[in-house]
């Protein structure tokens, strides 16, 4: 092996192990953002609820409060919205000093070199149906459950295929051919997530899951209604992948 090679060799694995710690480190201190927001909202703003994510890319830690949506607004809502910017100005500077101690303490390189940034939002809970428990983000993973399941059967369907016809060595289904497939169906599934949220109790719904018969046909009476159907983009990415 040539010296190049060698040096070559070294950068990629001190590089890969600055991400992987990186990579870490986001995942432990996203869990402890979770765990002190959720801590602190108990204690001053009990009707509030928050979900933390950190870009392990661009290093921006999202913070987003979700609160009972403001029916009306009024001088209370009026005070209560100026206090809330006003301890979000004054928060996101501090939380970002701590978290450039935390790099700094665990020898965090990546973030040394590009500092986490803290973004707080405050957002009206949207609620499909309070009344059977469900909510935005619920009816968000149902549909990207569905996307993934879609992009699986595609792909087993597109090694079979190129089988049956005797290539032993198709071109990968990856990459910008799963993308294709997640476009071609995302509104598609976002479509079948809000039906079920309107037809199904949250309970029902789980027992449906465990019954794949019924949801599949379920999911096919839904996707071949006009609004739930994915229209010429499934055409598009079936005629790509011949």
């Amino acid at each position: 092996m040539s010296t190049i090679a060698k040096v070559a060799l070294a950068a990629a694995a001190i590089l890969g192990a600055i991400a992987g710690w990186h990579y870490y480190n986001c995942t432990k201190l996203e869990q402890v953002l979770s765990a002190a927001s959720a801590e602190y909202l108990h204690d001053v703003w009990p009707e509030a609820s928050a979900y933390v994510e950190i870009s392990p890319i661009s290093n921006l830690a999202s913070i987003v409060v979700e609160r009972d949506p403001v029916t009306e607004r009024n001088l209370v809502t009026l005070i209560e919205d100026a206090f809330i910017e006003g301890v979000r100005s004054e928060l996101e500077p501090h939380l970002e000093r701590e978290l450039e101690l935390a790099a700094r303490a665990r020898m965090d390189l990546y973030a040394m070199a590009l500092p986490y940034r803290v973004s707080i939002t405050i957002d009206d809970r949207t609620q499909v149906d309070e009344n059977r428990g469900w909510n935005e983000r619920v009816a968000s993973r149902f549909a990207q459950g569905c996307i993934e399941g879609i992009v699986d059967s595609t792909r087993r369907d597109y090694y079979e295929r190129a089988r049956s016809v005797g290539d032993a060595n198709p071109r990968p289904f990856s990459g910008e051919r799963e993308e294709l497939v997640r476009e071609a169906f995302g509104p598609m599934c976002t479509c079948i997530a809000k039906e079920a949220v309107t037809r199904f109790e949250h309970d029902e719904l789980e027992r449906l899951e465990s019954e794949p018969a019924r949801l599949e046909a379920f999911m096919k009476q839904v996707s071949g209604a006009e609004l739930c159907n994915a229209q010429g983009a499934v055409e598009r990415m079936m005629e790509s992948l011949r």
